[in-house]
């Protein structure tokens, strides 16, 4: 009977409650930015620099410049289309920018490492961050696949596997390589009873007031808010908390040159098999009016443009996806018509979407997309696990798919760096 009461009560609460008597909600990061860190970039970028990075790569569709005013050498940002609060006063640079101090090397710093020829990655720090956490949390993440009824697969796991395979041969050409995460333990102290109450105002403002939610019995609602509280307390603690913990551990103490963002693609409806697969490879950038709507976006939309980040990116994408391309022979993701994808280049693998890893974590930042996990082909071999050699599929003679996606992406960023860092020959 309390047990009942306890459910009834927080029913009541949900339905009832008035906003002003909700809890405070867990803080997930502070919402109150920082404008002074972006100070180390006053005049750093001219104007024609700043326009064109934000109408082609961060904000195609205009959703940014809606908040901003012009006027001479500066621009002012707003937080209104009103423009009458200002947050933040950025300078450009006139005809030479001034130099700043980044935590990574920029394409035009690379040359001054004059690597060897089969060293050419010395003297850089790569970050692999294999997606999601996996083992205990894998069906909270919802990241428990099959197709068709046959046997689990935990992307988490083939993640894993990859990154596992693509060190060593980034540590051979000379890198020192850096994982967020070795194993299938959570980077952040959080738990998901610890956003109770943040889940609980969400609960209580978008999901309890929904008309349909209202029609049901008072049974059936009550089991829908509770099942949706538990999956957004879950939400938040693997989808936010976890992703903010490794940009924190990216930008504190690793500090890559690179980071390589290591996951498998799906498509569609997982239930059903995909008749094909594609490799995608996706950047920063191409914001949509509501990813700039608060303070604390706009600053990381701009820490983003102004670290300088995005030429080193797409120069390491656009190498990396023809040598994936090459080796696994896939084509590019079927043209997205999807105001969250914005086309940055005539690559087709290449698409820029600002997801909250590639936002929060610092300097470039490449998520890898291969393959459709539910393709039967490729379902296959993710159960075959890594092996020496050829197996058999579907007819077709394939190496291990953990090890061909490994070697991919290793030869893409060994050929990047080594177009850019190695010592000019001599009699050249």
């Amino acid at each position: 009977m309390k047990f009942e009461r306890s459910h009834r009560w927080l029913l009541a609460f949900l339905l009832l409650t008035p906003n002003s008597q909700l809890p405070s909600a867990v803080a997930l990061t502070d919402d109150t930015p920082q404008w002074g860190l972006l100070d180390q970039f006053q005049r750093t970028m001219t104007q024609a620099e700043f326009q064109s990075r934000l109408d082609r790569v961060f904000s195609p569709g205009g959703a940014f410049q809606k908040f901003l005013v012009y006027d001479g050498d500066s621009v002012s940002i707003f937080d209104d289309e009103q423009r009458q609060q200002r947050l933040y006063r950025l300078q450009f640079a006139a005809d030479t920018p001034r130099v700043v101090k980044r935590t990574f090397k920029t394409l035009e710093d690379l040359p001054a490492l004059k690597n060897p020829p089969d060293q050419p990655l010395r003297g850089l720090r790569l970050a692999l961050d294999p997606g999601h956490i996996g083992g205990e949390f894998a069906r909270m993440e919802e990241r428990l696949f099959k197709l068709n009824g046959g046997p689990a697969e935990q992307e988490a796991v083939q993640n894993l596997i990859v990154a596992r395979l693509l060190a060593p041969q980034l540590q051979r050409a000379g890198a020192t390589v850096l994982f967020t995460k070795n194993d299938f333990k959570p980077v952040t102290d959080a738990s998901p009873e610890q956003f109770r109450e943040l889940a609980t105002k969400y609960v209580r403002e978008n999901v309890a007031p929904r008309p349909d939610v209202r029609a049901m019995s008072e049974l059936a609602r009550e089991a829908l808010l509770l099942d949706t509280l538990r999956k957004r307390m879950e939400l938040e603690f693997y989808r936010n908390a976890e992703i903010r913990a490794r940009a924190a551990l990216v930008n504190d103490r690793l500090r890559p040159d690179l980071t390589l963002c290591i996951h498998f693609n799906a498509i569609g409806d997982t239930d059903r098999p995909a008749p094909d697969n594609r490799l995608l490879l996706i950047i920063h950038g191409g914001y949509s009016p509501g990813s700039v709507e608060t303070p604390q976006w706009k600053f990381e939309m701009l820490w983003k443009l102004l670290e300088n980040s995005h030429p080193t990116e797409l120069a390491a994408a656009a190498a990396i996806s023809r040598a994936m391309a090459a080796d696994l022979k896939l084509p590019p993701e079927r043209s997205k018509q999807d105001p969250n994808y914005a086309t940055v280049s005539d690559n087709p693998y290449i698409y820029a979407r600002n997801l909250i890893a590639n936002r929060l974590y610092h300097g470039p930042v490449i998520y890898l997309e291969p393959y459709y996990q539910n393709n039967p082909t490729t379902y296959a071999r993710l159960l075959a696990g890594d092996y020496d050699g050829e197996r058999e599929f579907g007819g077709q003679r394939l190496r291990s798919i953990f090890r061909e996606y490994a070697d991919g992406v290793a030869r893409g960023v060994i050929e990047f760096y080594r177009q850019h860092t190695m010592a000019t020959p001599a009699g050249r």
